[in-house]
């Protein structure tokens, strides 16, 4: 998964920043995309944010697999979680060519965000009853929802200093993309609060459950 993801950022390198050499990324830093960066990077980084979206993105896509696997079969879970995941791949590189259009390095700093691992949320060493099933399920769509509100408030915060006066750290333009992140979070958050709490009022009913995952 590592491979796949430094093919990708070496790809959005290419698109974005006219480097034609993958070795600039795996060898040597490069320099600023621009020559005078957004005074947004002088006080703030976005690489976490979009090494918080890359790690969404693997750790759902696993949790996915095993929703949809034979000893779970919940399938309406796992697509919502394989286009969770795709949704959080896509805005990780948003984040990144943003990054790159205002300016920021490709440095070690830059390289170190690619370090990291995805752990599906289930444990399919272990037999669950039913019971058990059923409240990982809803774990899963809680997860899914404090995932999402954690990161609208990490991109609020992020707004909040990309709309300082210019010439401190403000940029509008980031400001802009930040807020639209934080909407499409947002939204998340709430279709999961409430497919939570629909849930959780018919847990112990197996057909009902059924029904539901068919339709989430």
């Amino acid at each position: 998964m590592h491979e796949m993801v430094v093919a990708a950022v070496v790809a959005v390198l290419v698109a974005h920043v006219g480097i034609h050499d993958a070795t600039a990324f795996t060898d040597t830093p490069t320099p600023r995309l621009q020559e005078f960066p957004s005074p947004y990077l002088q006080k703030n980084t976005m690489l976490p944010l979009m090494k918080t979206h890359l790690e969404l993105s693997l750790s759902q896509l696993l949790t996915s697999k095993q929703y949809g696997g034979q000893y779970v079969q919940r399938p309406g879970l796992a697509k919502l979680l394989a286009q969770e995941s795709d949704r959080h791949w896509e805005e990780g590189l948003n984040v990144l060519k943003k990054y790159l259009q205002i300016g920021g390095n490709v440095d070690d700093n830059f390289k170190n965000q690619f370090n990291f691992e995805g752990n599906g949320e289930l444990d399919m060493n272990s037999q669950m009853a039913l019971s058990q099933m059923n409240m990982k399920y809803l774990d899963t769509m809680k997860n899914l929802m404090g995932k999402s509100r954690e990161l609208v408030k990490t991109l609020t915060d992020y707004h909040h200093a990309a709309i300082q006066r210019s010439g401190v750290n403000g940029d509008v333009d980031v400001a802009h993309f930040l807020s639209e992140q934080a909407e499409k979070e947002a939204e998340m958050a709430h279709k999961m609060a409430i497919s939570s709490t629909v849930f959780n009022s018919f847990k112990n009913s197996g057909v009902a459950i059924d029904m539901f995952d068919q339709h989430i």
